[in-house]
C-alpha cells in the first residue's frame, strides 16, 4: 500500500482525542494540527475510554437543503453560528466538518452540494492557494458532471 501524509484538524477536544488515536493507529504518517483555542475554551468532558474517529471522513453536523457550509478546525464553530443566523431567515444550511483536509472526503461534500446547489467554504487561509480553493475547484468540476 502506498503511504501518503494525512492532515487532520479537530474542532473540539472530543474530536481531537478520537482523531489522534486514529492517526496513531494508521499506517500512514499524519500531521495533526491542534488549534490553541481547543485548550483555552474547551468545556466538554472527553471520554476516558479509547475511541476512534474515521480519518478522511467528513461529518455532517446539521442537515440542510439550501446551502452547504463547509469548514474544519475551529472555523466549524463559526459556520454553526452562521447556520443559526440563516435559520432565522428561513435558510436551511447543511453544516459539514471536513476533519481531515488531506485526503479530504470528496464524495460527502459533492453529494451535499448536489443536494443544496450551493457551497460556502469558510477557512483561515491565505488569499490564494488555500485548501478552500482546491475544494471549490474540485466540487465545481465534479458537480458539473453530476447535476
Amino acid at each position: 500500500m502506498r503511504a501518503f501524509v494525512q492532515v487532520v484538524i479537530p474542532r473540539s477536544a472530543i474530536e481531537a482525542k478520537g482523531l489522534l488515536v486514529s492517526c496513531i493507529k494508521d499506517d500512514n504518517p499524519c500531521i495533526f494540527f491542534e488549534p490553541k483555542i481547543l485548550y483555552r475554551s474547551a468545556k466538554e468532558d472527553v471520554p476516558i475510554k479509547e475511541y476512534t474517529i474515521p480519518l478522511s471522513k467528513a461529518e455532517i453536523i446539521q442537515e440542510g437543503t439550501d446551502i452547504t457550509l463547509l469548514s474544519w478546525g475551529t472555523q466549524v464553530h463559526v459556520i454553526r453560528e452562521v447556520a443559526q443566523l440563516a435559520a432565522k431567515e428561513n435558510i436551511s444550511c447543511e453544516v459539514i466538518d471536513l476533519r481531515t483536509i488531506v485526503p479530504w472526503d470528496v464524495d460527502t461534500i459533492c453529494q451535499s452540494v448536489s443536494k443544496t446547489g450551493r457551497l460556502l467554504v469558510s477557512h483561515e487561509a491565505p488569499i490564494t492557494g488555500g485548501v478552500g480553493a482546491e475544494i471549490a475547484a474540485t466540487v465545481s468540476v465534479r458537480n458539473s458532471f453530476c447535476v
